[in-house]
């Protein structure tokens, strides 16, 4: 089955679950992160992105085309802690009021992220070398002390998911 069919079946079936994809901008090469905006009571954002290029309204737009706004959102999830997946969580938190979830073992690497660039460089370096990243971009992040003010802002989760619950 070619790329667009399947996503095109992979997004149906998300729409009957009540879920809409979301591809959001990266600033390298590869395939886009997606958010999950779970249409339920409350509506849920599964992750956020990084604050990059247009993802904020990307999200937005997202919103609208269901009848809803930040202020709607009831509660952000968040699956892991990397930077293209929460550097938005905190924004959208404090627009929308939203409880902000991750799972409770991972909190300490959300809220304080910066004592584990040095660990997630490494990660990243290895993950662009893989999808065949410009050098001069790779090196971008090899002498970066952190991309997280630039790609991120603070969050802190409200209501931690607990082994077991």
């Amino acid at each position: 089955m070619k790329d667009r069919e399947k996503r095109k079946k992979e997004e149906a079936i998300l729409r009957e679950m009540g879920m809409v994809r979301i591809p959001l901008n990266i600033p390298f090469l590869g395939e886009p992160v997606n958010a999950l905006l779970v249409l339920g009571d409350p509506p849920v954002l599964i992750d956020t992105g990084l604050c990059h290029e247009n993802n904020i309204e990307i999200i937005e737009k997202a919103l609208q085309e269901h009848h809803l706004t930040i202020k709607d959102i009831g509660e952000i999830w968040l699956t892991h802690p990397h930077l293209d997946h929460f550097g938005l969580a905190g924004h959208f938190a404090e627009v929308s009021g939203a409880k902000v979830r991750a799972w409770e073992s991972s909190i300490h690497r959300f809220e304080d992220y910066l004592s584990y660039w040095s660990e997630d460089r490494d990660f990243l370096i290895q993950w662009l070398l893989k999808s065949n990243t410009p050098e001069k971009e790779i090196e971008k992040v090899r002498n970066s002390p952190s991309h997280f003010h630039e790609k991120a802002g603070p969050v802190t989760i409200t209501d931690p998911f607990t082994t077991g619950r």
